[in-house]
């Protein structure tokens, strides 16, 4: 099945998409996650994109956030999604649709659907998000679409995945003890 590659204009958080999208944003989630995604068994392992480091789990790719020799942590095997998968993620809400993908390279193994649902709920349907399409899309005109990434609670497009990466943190760091369950983030 082929995708239209959609060329994007990034301007302060506003993706303008240049290509008539179906409905939604999802057309556009769709189009990507059908290149990159696959229903494996295990755990996705990583591996940093300077060779050094492999065969990461994803708890520790989180934590770390670069490699050893300061690449980035990237999957050793790109996930295809399940034959099937796009037509039902197709109408699917955003948190739906995150809990879907992310499954793809997070398995019960390392965080169970469970909680990995509840980080995302923690996320996005918190109740700080200014609208409730997550993240809306405005159509423009002449088939143009734009994705307003600035609703969260910053006002910010790395709302989108810095509400989700902080609540990660606190759910991996409540399953630890100890010094193992503190955090120092150094910038």
């Amino acid at each position: 099945m082929h995708h239209p590659q959609p060329r994007r204009i990034v301007t302060e958080g506003i993706f303008v998409i240049q290509e008539r999208v179906r409905e939604n944003i999802y057309g556009v989630y769709r189009c990507f996650c059908s290149v990159l995604f696959v229903n494996i068994m295990a755990s996705v392992k990583y591996t940093s994109t300077r060779g050094a480091d492999r065969g990461t789990t994803f708890r520790d790719a989180v934590m770390r956030g670069l490699a050893s020799d300061g690449g980035l942590l990237v999957p050793e095997t790109i996930p295809q999604i399940p034959t099937g998968a796009l037509e039902k993620w197709k109408n699917m809400s955003f948190p739906e649709l995150a809990l879907n993908v992310m499954g793809c390279f997070v398995k019960g193994d390392e965080i169970s659907r469970d909680n990995l649902k509840k980080v995302i709920d923690a996320s996005y349907l918190n109740g700080k998000w200014r609208d409730e399409e997550i993240p809306p899309v405005r159509e423009m005109k002449d088939g143009k679409y734009v994705l307003e990434l600035f609703h969260g609670p910053t006002f910010a497009f790395k709302d989108v995945a810095l509400q989700f990466l902080g609540n990660l943190f606190e759910h991996i760091l409540s399953e630890r003890s100890g010094d193992e369950a503190r955090l120092t983030i150094l910038g």
